[in-house]
Parts: structure tokens; sequence; C-alpha cells
């Protein structure tokens, strides 16, 4: 994941910092926040990692908190990858990103800040 890490920082240095609300639950994700460190993967794929080649070491690790938070991070690259076609999405029902999108309506509107660029933006 460390090349990933690399080109959608220098693209988005706001990535570090989204958030993921849950509302519904009370619940915040912020599953970039690792990458503020160079050569510092997510905990959640740290985890995964783990848990994929180790089982029986690291069983406890295949848990609800990095499940949703490799979710939440899913979602944040998943409707930053949609904004290239556009600006507005229905509104998720349980997973909100901020940061980069906020409410209008029953519509998220993606908030790429100036003299960022996305990475597939010109594909």
């Amino acid at each position: 994941i460390g090349p990933y890490q690399d080109v959608l920082c220098t693209a988005l240095p706001m990535l570090c910092d989204v958030h993921v609300r849950v509302a519904r639950f009370g619940m915040t994700f912020n599953p970039w926040v690792n990458w503020k460190q160079p050569n510092n993967p997510p905990l959640w794929w740290t985890s995964n990692n783990k848990v994929k080649h180790y089982r029986s070491q690291h069983f406890a690790e295949a848990n609800l908190g990095n499940t949703l938070n490799a979710i939440s991070g899913l979602l944040v690259l998943l409707v930053l990858l949609q904004s290239k076609g556009a600006a507005h999405f229905p509104m998720p029902k349980l997973f909100v990103p901020d940061i980069f999108a906020t409410r209008e309506g029953n519509q998220l509107r993606i908030l790429i800040p100036d003299g960022n660029t996305l990475p597939w933006a010109n594909t």
C-alpha cells in the first residue's frame, strides 16, 4: 500500500484528515490518519494482513473496529473516484464522509480543495 500513500497524499493532502460518520450510532472513523506519517500503513490494513497471513496468532485483530475502518476508507476512495463524473451523489444512509463532502438537501456534494488534483481526474 506504500506507493499508493505517496500518490494519494500528494494529490489529496486532506485525505489523512477525512472523517466518516455513522451518525445513527454516534461513531466516527478516520481510516487514513496513519498516512500523516510517511511509510505508515493504516492500522486496519496492518491488522488485515496479520489476520490473513498469521490467523492463529492475530485472530483478535479480526474485529468490527478494523472492519468499519476499512469500509470507511473504501467509501472515501470510491466517492472520490466517482467524483470525476459528478459533484453530487445520493446521500448515503449509514456512512457519511466529512471534510471533502457536504450535505445539500438529500444529496452529498463533493468538495475538493483548491490546488488538489485527483490522480484519476484526467482519465
